[in-house]
């Protein structure tokens, strides 16, 4: 549940960036609207609560603020965000924007309280509509695109292995909004940033075991399958 320990002094608006549309929905630049659903899920105020469109987007109001999902696809995002603020007169710096992250591995998430747009589309559509980097961004990682990628990358849908993460990214993202309106401050980075998926964690591990290993047999000059082939019973 989005319980709150204190109404925040001023109202927020939480908006998860994406592309509208059944066919773009599993895809991984849509994962700022999973976590926005997450959310609207979550709230028991909200449960049962369609969106209304307004300001081209999506839009439900809550006791903190709005839950926000721009229509305008991901490249004009900009212009839904810049509407909501000058309507409702949320100041950048208490509109927390959501968004995939192709330079952090899937698994990780990172929250920014300014800064460039990184090379992402839908940042530069809010930076520019703004007028301001001066916002938060909760970074939710992709993975990296191979060369020449990067379209069918963030356009493609996760596989069923990539799925399992992303449920717990999902999670762990709307605990973090949870606590952004709580604590909009910096101490809340070290919690936020340094949580690693628990799959993601076990996968780290277990390379980490194997590397270790492998380490050792080079060093003690035995290859475990030759050893195992020239065993006697």
């Amino acid at each position: 549940m989005l319980a709150l320990a204190h109404k925040p002094h001023f109202p927020v608006a939480i908006v998860g960036l994406g592309n509208p549309g059944k066919k773009y929905e599993p895809t991984r630049h849509n994962i700022g609207f999973r976590v926005i659903d997450k959310l609207l899920h979550d709230t028991p105020e909200t449960a049962n609560r369609k969106p209304v469109n307004r300001w081209s987007a999506e839009a439900v109001e809550t006791e903190f603020g709005w839950l926000l999902k721009p229509m305008t696809f991901m490249n004009a995002s900009g212009e839904s965000v810049a509407d909501m603020a000058e309507q409702t007169g949320i100041a950048p710096e208490r509109i927390l924007v959501i968004v995939d992250d192709i330079h952090l591995p899937l698994g990780r998430m990172r929250l920014r309280f300014g800064g460039s747009c990184g090379g992402h589309n839908g940042l530069a559509s809010v930076e520019q509509q703004l007028a301001s980097n001066n916002y938060p961004r909760l970074k939710l990682g992709i993975g990296a695109a191979g060369e020449n990628e990067l379209i069918d990358h963030v356009l493609g849908a996760f596989d069923a292995e990539e799925e399992c993460v992303v449920k717990e990214v999902v999670e762990q993202a709307a605990s973090a909004v949870r606590l952004w309106i709580n604590t909009p401050e910096p101490a809340i980075l070290q919690e936020i940033n340094g949580w690693i998926a628990p799959t993601l964690a076990e996968t780290m591990a277990a390379q980490a075991q194997k590397a270790a290993d492998e380490r050792e047999n080079k060093t003690s000059g035995t290859d475990p399958e030759e050893k195992e082939a020239g065993a006697e019973p």
